[in-house]
């Protein structure tokens, strides 16, 4: 079996991502300097004076620090990256600023360690700023790469390491390895050693590398962040989405502003036209997504095979975890057999298991989804993640909402407000939720808690920070407890609507005109709210009536 085809994958859905780099180095240069002389022991004859011993070691730590700047950029070119190199000449210069804001918009940052002779002050304040930088973006895939001539890998992970408090790191997740650094939302700090002149221990030596090495290792490293097959779908789909870029954008010119301005004219709600121009550029763009065949590249029987073989680690079967009477077991499921479950369907066939006790037809209902983890509860955990990530649109937690803009939740149709432990959804129609002139009433039914099941999983946001997940369902004949709380409307998005206030533990209210306070818990997808309304009207429509029960159909 080979366990290296996923990380192929991985590689290069990564490789079709990642497009820039940037490499700050103060003894970057066109060539590495020419070697030093071969030093000899000193006799009387022979004897150097301490000037020039110390020319010597100034020429040795040139050597094992300088840069090939062209050869680097060279070879980041012939892999597709756009290589960009730093050099500061002085202290003095806004590194930090500079470099920090370049970075947001950057996959790759590569630095050196010693410069301007600081023992590492400078990068550790790159790697802060950087760092801090996603965190306020809700974090992002990001790859810092220490290269450098300095040998003491130990040494320079943990004052990297060290230079984050105690609170930052727990923030951060921060993990410190054997040789690299770990951090929550894909944050993967590694340490590389320049080739020239340098020589490491043998157990680093796989972390040695030439600048023409450096460009491929990085992308290397880069695609180790990314771990699953969806990641590999969502790095392929933005790549193909950078790729058609320009091509959307000669198919949307100026041509086009005409029809889109009778559209507008012609419609009731003029307002309505702003989404509808967004949505026919994402129709777009998910045309010509499909278009590279993304799907079936990167999620595909292959793929999905490669994918299974790697959460197997090597053996032949995986674990299937059912409880039966409040006691747990584990039944073996061999890795063919669960691959062609998957690529091909279960379609209600169940799995052979030789050792007893068997899982029965009950037991799959909570138990698949453990094939994939260690036990069920975090199968739990995955699922109601996923199921979030599918139905819900935003939470308090979204970055929508959290990313300086001051942007706030305005109450719409999906909206999901808790007041005094009962749960509401809004289903007031979308075009009745804008340009609320003056106090409305708007349309909720109400939700239940599900424990098995739920038609929507909604993320919930704790003071500290934590998310935990709510199974809630629409309650049997909703449309009979319905009920409608009226609002005022404030100006908000250059539009009169319902917005909420923010509390201060993070979280958002909405007040009605009573005074009473409802927390806001989320938006749906539209889609999903559509499908609840959809369901509400046709409990509505049902026609009763007697008829001749033997004829009856």
């Amino acid at each position: 079996m080979d366990l290296n085809n996923f990380s192929s994958d991985r590689l290069a859905a990564a490789s079709e991502f990642a497009q820039t780099m940037i490499v700050v180095d103060d003894q970057a240069g066109i060539s590495v300097h020419e070697p030093v002389d071969k030093l000899v022991a000193p006799t009387r004859r022979t004897a150097r004076s301490a000037a020039d011993e110390n020319d010597v070691a100034t020429k040795v730590s040139e050597v094992l620090h300088q840069l090939d700047s062209k050869l680097l950029i060279d070879t980041a070119m012939e892999l597709g990256l756009i290589c960009s190199v730093l050099c500061p000449q002085t202290k003095d210069e806004d590194i930090v600023g500079r470099v920090v804001k370049a970075a947001a918009r950057v996959d790759i940052v590569s630095l050196d360690w010693e410069m301007f002779n600081d023992s590492g002050e400078t990068a550790r304040k790159l790697i802060k700023g950087i760092v801090y930088s996603d965190l306020e973006r809700f974090g992002r895939l990001r790859l810092i790469s220490i290269y450098t001539g300095d040998k003491r890998l130990d040494v320079i992970l943990s004052s990297i390491f060290e230079s984050f408090s105690l609170s930052d790191r727990e923030t951060l997740s921060l993990r410190l390895g054997d040789s690299f650094i770990n951090g929550k939302g894909g944050l993967k700090i590694v340490c590389l050693f320049k080739k020239h002149g340098t020589q490491v221990p043998a157990q680093f030596s796989n972390y040695q590398v030439s600048e023409s090495e450096l460009p491929n290792r990085l992308l290397n490293e880069f695609a180790s962040i990314t771990e699953g097959l969806l990641s590999n779908v969502a790095l392929a789909a933005v790549a193909s989405i950078r790729g058609v870029a320009h091509h959307l954008l000669s198919r949307f010119n100026g041509n086009m502003d005409g029809p889109y301005f009778l559209h507008r004219a012609a419609i009731v709600e003029a307002e309505e036209a702003e989404q509808y121009a967004l949505d026919i550029v994402l129709s777009e763009l998910k045309n010509l997504v499909d278009r590279d065949g993304v799907v079936r590249r990167w999620a595909g029987a292959s793929a999905i095979s490669n994918r299974i073989d790697v959460i197997a680690k090597g053996s032949d079967h995986l674990d299937f975890h059912f409880q039966r009477e409040g006691k747990p077991f584990i039944a073996k499921a061999a890795v063919t057999e669960v691959k062609d479950f998957v690529i091909q369907g279960r379609n209600k066939r169940y799995l052979s298991f030789t050792a007893e006790p068997k899982p029965n037809k009950n037991d799959y209902e909570h138990g698949w989804p453990s094939v994939f983890s260690t036990s069920i509860e975090d199968a739990d955990n995955n699922m109601h993640e996923f199921a979030s990530l599918t139905g819900i649109r935003a939470f308090p937690g979204s970055r929508m909402f959290n990313d300086g803009s001051g942007a706030l939740p305005v109450l719409r149709l999906g909206s999901i407000l808790r007041k005094a432990g009962e749960y509401w959804l809004c289903l007031q129609a979308a075009c009745d939720s804008v340009r609320v002139k003056t106090k409305t009433a708007f349309f909720f039914v109400p939700l239940g808690v599900a424990t098995s099941r739920p038609q929507h999983v909604v993320p919930l946001l704790s003071p500290l920070g934590s998310i935990d997940y709510i199974g809630l369902d629409l309650i049997d004949k909703a449309y009979t407890k319905s009920v409608s709380f009226t609002f005022e409307p404030i100006l908000c998005d250059a539009s009169l609507r319902v917005a909420a206030a923010r509390t201060a533990h993070g979280g958002f209210v909405f007040t009605d005109i009573g005074g009473f306070q409802f927390e806001w818990i989320g938006d749906l997808k539209q889609r999903r709210a559509l499908r609840v309304s959809q369901q509400l009207g046709a409990d509505l429509s049902r026609i009763g009536f007697d008829e001749f029960e033997p004829f009856r159909s």
